[in-house]
C-alpha cells in the first residue's frame, strides 16, 4: 500500500516538474516580504498607449512571468504576473523547489545561493 502511494505521489511530482519552468522567489505580499513559487510561463506585455498613463517607458515591451505561489498545499495557490527583472531565481531544480515547499519534520533551515535578475 505504501509503495502504491509513493508511485502515485512520484507521478504527480513529475506533472509539476513539466508544468513548472523554474523556481522563483518574489516580493509578496508586502515590500520586504517574499514568497516561494514556480514560474509557469512568460508573456510579453507590449506598450500600446491609448490615453492611459503607463509606467512603462515609451516603446518598451515588458517581460512578465506567471508565478504560481502555493498556499497550504502544492495543488492550491495563487498566480501572479511579475516583471521578470524583479524575480529572484534560486539555484534549485524544480524537484528541489517542491521538496522545499513540502512540510518537513525537522527544523532545518535551507541555505541556497541565488541569482537575481534585478538590475
Amino acid at each position: 500500500m505504501v509503495v502504491l502511494f509513493l508511485r502515485k505521489w512520484i507521478a504527480e511530482l513529475d506533472q509539476f516538474t513539466t508544468a513548472f519552468k523554474e523556481v522563483a522567489i518574489i516580493c509578496h505580499p508586502r515590500v520586504g516580504e517574499y514568497a516561494f513559487g514556480f514560474i509557469t510561463s512568460t508573456v510579453i506585455l507590449q506598450n500600446v498607449s491609448v490615453g492611459i498613463t503607463s509606467t512603462m517607458k515609451d516603446n518598451e515591451d515588458e517581460e512578465l512571468c506567471s508565478v504560481f505561489v502555493p498556499t497550504n498545499h502544492l495543488y492550491v495557490g495563487d498566480i501572479f504576473l511579475v516583471n521578470s527583472k524583479e524575480i529572484i531565481r534560486p539555484n534549485l531544480s524544480i524537484r528541489e523547489g517542491i521538496d522545499h515547499r513540502l512540510p518537513r519534520d525537522d527544523n532545518a533551515t535551507d541555505d541556497f545561493s541565488f541569482s537575481s535578475t534585478k538590475r
